[in-house]
C-alpha cells in the first residue's frame, strides 16, 4: 500500500490543500502549528471515519465552515484507489471508494494506520504474550 495524495477541504486550518507523496519514505516537517498533526489526523480520518485528538468530529471542521472533505489516492498492488470523506453536522458522514459508497471496514483495509500516542510504550514493555497481542492486532 502506498499513499500517493491527499487532499483537505476545510479540515481543520486547510481550506483546500493538496498534498503529494513520493514512493518510499516521506516526512513531514514543518513550524509549530503549521498542520503536520493536522495530515496525519486527515488520514488517520480517513481511514477509521473519527479523529484520534477529538471526540467530535465538528471539530475538525474549518473555523465558519459547515463541512469538511478529505480525499485520499492509494496504490495496492498496482491498482488505485480513492477514498473520500465527507462530514457536515447537518448529515451523516459518507464515505466513497472510488466514487461509490462504501464503510469505514473497506477503507481501513486500505489504510492500514495505527496511532501511538504517549502511552503505547506500556504495550512494548509488557509481557511478551502483550506484545504478540498488540503487533497481531497491528
Amino acid at each position: 500500500m502506498a499513499i500517493q495524495a491527499i487532499q483537505l477541504q476545510q479540515f481543520r486550518h486547510f481550506s483546500d490543500h493538496t498534498i503529494a507523496f513520493e514512493p518510499g519514505c516521506n516526512y513531514i516537517v514543518g513550524h509549530n502549528g503549521c498542520g503536520k498533526t493536522s495530515v496525519l489526523e486527515a488520514l488517520y480520518y480517513s481511514a477509521y471515519g473519527k479523529s484520534f485528538r477529538t471526540s467530535h468530529n465538528k471539530h475538525l471542521i474549518q473555523r465558519e465552515q459547515e463541512w469538511l472533505q478529505v480525499g485520499v489516492r492509494v496504490s495496492q498492488d498496482g491498482e488505485a484507489f480513492v477514498i473520500k470523506t465527507q462530514y457536515s453536522p447537518a448529515q451523516p458522514s459518507r464515505i466513497q471508494l472510488n466514487h461509490e459508497p462504501s464503510s469505514v471496514q473497506a477503507c481501513a483495509k486500505l489504510l492500514p494506520i495505527i496511532f501511538m500516542d504517549t502511552s503505547s510504550h506500556r504495550d512494548f514493555s509488557a509481557s511478551p504474550k502483550m506484545r504478540r497481542a498488540f503487533i497481531n492486532w497491528c
